[in-house]
Order: C-alpha cells, then structure tokens, then sequence
C-alpha cells in the first residue's frame, strides 16, 4: 500500500491506544530502552556550552521516529533495538538533509514560542523560578514561590505553545522518511493528516488522559498500602513505561492516516 491520506474514524483514537498498549507490552524493554537512551544522550548534549540545548531539543522528531519505526517493526514481528535511531539515517543524503533541516525548523519554532510566552508575562515566570532556584532564598519564601500563580500559569502558557508547535511535526519525520517528501510537503500533509483526523486524535487525547489518570490512581493506591518511599521507587519505572507505551502508539496513527509504508 502506497502513501495516500486516509481519514480514519474517530473510534480509531481508542483503537491506537490499545495498539500503544499491546505493543509496549509486547516489547516492554524494547520501547523503554528507547525513551532512556534519549534521556541520556539529552543530557550528554546539555552539557555542551552554547549549543548543547538547542542541540538536544533537535533530537525530539527524531525520537518519535525512532518509536516509528519501532512500531513498524513490532508490527512486522521484529524485534525493537537501539538500531531504530540509525535507520533514517541509512536512506540517502537528501533524506538526511531534510531530517536535519526539520530538526533545526522545530528547535527554532520551539524557541520562538518559549520567547513569545516570555514577552507576553513580561518575563515574571522566569523572575519567579530565579527567586525559587534561589540558594539564598528564606524557606519560607520558597514555599510562597512554590505556589505562586505565575510559575503554574507559565508552565501551562509555554506547555500549550510548545504542543500547538509540535503538531505539525507528528507525522512529518516519519513522511520525510518513509514518504520522501521535502520539508515544507512534509509539515503541510502532516497538518492536514492532523486537521482530517482531529476526531480520532480527540478520543486519542482523551484515552491517553484517562490511562494516565488510572496510572496515577494507582499509584496512590500502593503509597496507601507500602507507603511513600517504597512508591517512589515504582514511580519513575512507571514514568518511563507510561512515556514507552504512548511512544509506541504513534505508528498507528501514521498507518491509519497515510497506510503502511513500502520503503521500510
């Protein structure tokens, strides 16, 4: 099957959950493996001066391809290994310069609207996270900062900006590489994809908000009955699973949208 936009039906939203769900368990050490090992190189970056950060920022399309093409191989009955992040780059020079050139659009436009979130509250969410980063701060201050209106209505400004720039880019890496396309048919069918489908991306949300919302369900739960610093440790294992398993969802939706490539 060739690449074509489809529109799938909104109950395809819970279906890819599901999906997610299956595969993740299929291969759990698989898909987490992933998540880590991006985490890792994330942080290796960030210690580079100047460019260490915009450089890790980069690298975000490139792990959701990476889940892609993780996904496409669960499907197909394979295993999923670390080699995932290096198969984009096997395809040719033009694939590769394209992905490069959507990594860097992505990093800018995220940029951009971090600077656009900081111009509108005339930079008092940074104010705030100085004063609360603040070794000389008195304890009771910090407690004042740690609630303070601006800190949480900046987080909520700069999340809702950097998803409504990360929208165009959820099926483009994968359309660059599997579609090869250029970068601008890339964004704009992975827009319209998005636009054609928001029914199902809905219930996907909605889905996902809901595992989540059980997840944490059940965490309280094991804090109750083992207590807070035995929960801790199942927190960040339970972190990671919830990211591998929502990473491991996003093939079906590239599937369902523009069918299963052939140039895999």
């Amino acid at each position: 099957m060739g690449l074509r936009l489809l529109t799938p039906p909104a109950s395809a939203g819970v279906q890819w959950v599901r999906e997610g769900l299956a595969n993740f368990f299929k291969q759990p050490m698989g898909f987490a493996s992933l998540f880590v090992m991006f985490l890792l190189a994330a942080q290796l970056l960030g210690l580079i001066p100047v460019v260490g950060s915009p450089l890790a920022l980069m690298m975000v399309p490139l792990l959701g391809l990476a889940y892609m093409c993780a996904g496409l191989r669960t499907a197909r009955g394979q295993l999923v290994q670390p080699q995932v992040f290096a198969e984009p780059w096997r395809q040719g020079p033009l694939v590769r310069r394209n992905l490069l050139q959507l990594c860097a659009i992505y990093m800018l436009a995220c940029v951009l609207s971090i600077l656009m979130c900081d111009v509108l509250d005339g930079g008092e969410f940074n104010r705030q996270l100085g004063l609360l980063s603040d070794a000389m701060a008195k304890s009771q201050d910090m407690e004042q900062l740690a609630v303070s209106p601006a800190i949480a209505q900046g987080m909520l400004m700069r999340l809702i900006a950097t998803t409504l720039v990360g929208l165009p880019f959820w099926h483009a890496p994968a359309l660059v590489l599997w579609g090869q396309q250029s970068v601008a048919q890339a964004l704009f069918s992975s827009t319209i994809a998005l636009w054609r489908a928001k029914a199902a991306f809905t219930l996907f949300g909605l889905a996902w908000a809901g595992v989540l919302v059980g997840a944490t369900a059940v965490v309280a739960l094991l804090s109750g009955i083992l207590g807070g610093g035995l929960t801790m440790l199942a927190v960040v294992p339970l972190g990671i699973a919830m990211i591998g398993a929502f990473q491991a969802s996003l093939y079906p939706t590239y599937r369902d949208c523009f069918g299963e490539p052939e140039s895999a």
